[in-house]
């Protein structure tokens, strides 16, 4: 019945040489002429109308990569009082990017998951990180808010917004992690950034997990980044 009154509905549409519609994928305003729905769709397949969608979504990924950028930026102190001897300083860890409109509800959790209620895949990768953080020296220092690897210190979801689509989750992670463990940076280098706890490779590893088992990131994907920050912890 319904679509026998659609079709009713179509017949009255009364179509000329200048008709002009929307086209939901590009937004723009296109002349279909008497063609009416036929003219839409030829649009729809050529090249421009897809190189317009394509180019959207580029700047949509580019959007949430600098959503993500935000977070290397140190969280800045301001010193409201007088400043006390070293020896009666105590510092405790601020809460990372309030100011940024993140909320610091989240609560942290104590472990990371445990190897063997990772997926099969990701045990492999995974599973090794895992326990080289449990034997970092004590020589590697406690991460605080300000340090490089303090954006993984934070719920992941705040970094990857459930808005994301699963299968353009890693378009958007990708470029950030390159910048924290790529671009020609050497083993050395990534060392050097390694922090113990919360605000270091705790929160890494934590961020990688939900990657894989809240997100269905395959795990492959991340088998570089780990690589790299195995590497990095061997010359510790």
């Amino acid at each position: 019945m319904g679509k026998a009154k659609g079709a009713k509905f179509k017949e009255k549409i009364k179509y000329s040489v200048d008709t002009r519609v929307k086209c939901p994928d590009c937004n723009e305003m296109i002349q279909v002429g008497f063609r009416g729905p036929s003219g839409l769709e030829e649009h729809q397949g050529k090249k421009q109308c897809q190189k317009t969608v394509q180019k959207k979504k580029n700047v949509e990924v580019l959007q949430r990569q600098q959503h993500m950028f935000t977070h290397f930026k140190p969280v800045v102190k301001v010193q409201t009082q007088p400043a006390l001897p070293p020896s009666a300083v105590v510092t405790a860890p601020a809460p990372i990017l309030a100011s940024q409109g993140i909320s610091s509800s989240w609560q942290v959790p104590s472990t990371s998951r445990s190897a063997q209620s990772l997926p099969d895949d990701a045990q492999r990768v995974l599973a090794p990180l895992q326990l080289a953080i449990t034997k970092l020296p004590d020589t590697v220092p406690v991460g605080g808010p300000n340090d490089t690897m303090a954006l993984f210190g934070q719920d992941p979801s705040a970094l990857v917004s459930a808005d994301i689509p699963d299968d353009e989750v890693w378009e958007t992670v990708d470029p950030v992690l390159k910048n924290l463990l790529g671009f020609g940076k050497t083993s050395a280098e990534i060392s050097s950034m390694i922090r113990r706890g919360h605000y270091g490779m705790d929160g890494m590893c934590r961020f990688f997990e939900y990657l894989v088992c809240e997100r269905g990131l395959n795990v492959g994907l991340l088998e570089g980044k780990v690589d790299r920050v195995m590497q990095a912890i061997s010359l510790l």
